[in-house]
């Protein structure tokens, strides 16, 4: 049975292009974290055998004799205290080690010529789609601009007037003009 097409790009959604043991890995990991959530639940599945008269409930929660709830409460919180403490303790480990030094950078500004260097556009372009609120531009496969809209805001008229003034910025006959 063939599965239908998504609704987003290939780019987003295409399991043909992961290796059959990613795959296989990734499902088990998932099964795995099912069946962890589905255990998460085993209490309140046991509440509700107990009211509809499932008498287990009772030897193992409130017969304190037989419970082993205390333990178990116990063991829970011991393990969320030593996880908090290793966060805390690898945290302020950073903190002591980093204090005083940054290494991170930041990243250099790109520039009106550098815009219009890579998207193959003149300065004057790029100047007014710099000021321009709401734009859409629509992009060839190689990642150049085709055209740009600015968005006025209205929504499409009956006869298909889509409330976009639009701007053809490459030469038409060297590329497709995007549907509209």
């Amino acid at each position: 049975m063939k599965r239908p097409e998504p609704k987003h790009p290939d780019i987003i959604y295409r399991p043909d292009l992961v290796p059959k043991r990613r795959r296989a890995l990734f499902s088990g990991i998932t099964l795995v974290a099912w069946v962890i959530w589905a255990y998460l639940f085993l209490p309140l599945v046991n509440l509700l055998a107990w009211y509809l008269g499932y008498e287990l409930f009772s030897h193992h929660v409130l017969d304190l004799e037989r419970s082993v709830l205390i333990g178990t409460l116990q063991a829970y919180g011991l393990v969320i205290a030593c996880a908090g403490l290793v966060i805390i303790g690898w945290s302020r480990y950073h903190v002591i080690r980093f204090r005083g030094r940054e290494r991170r950078t930041p990243i250099e500004d790109v520039s009106a010529a550098m815009l219009s260097e890579r998207f193959q556009v003149d300065l004057d372009t790029i100047a007014r789609l710099q000021g321009g609120k709401n734009l859409i531009m629509h992009l060839d496969s190689e990642g150049m601009v085709l055209s740009v809209q600015e968005n006025t805001g209205e929504i499409a008229d009956s006869d298909g007037e889509s409330g976009f003034d639009e701007q053809v910025l490459q030469d038409p006959n060297k590329h497709e003009k995007p549907p509209n």
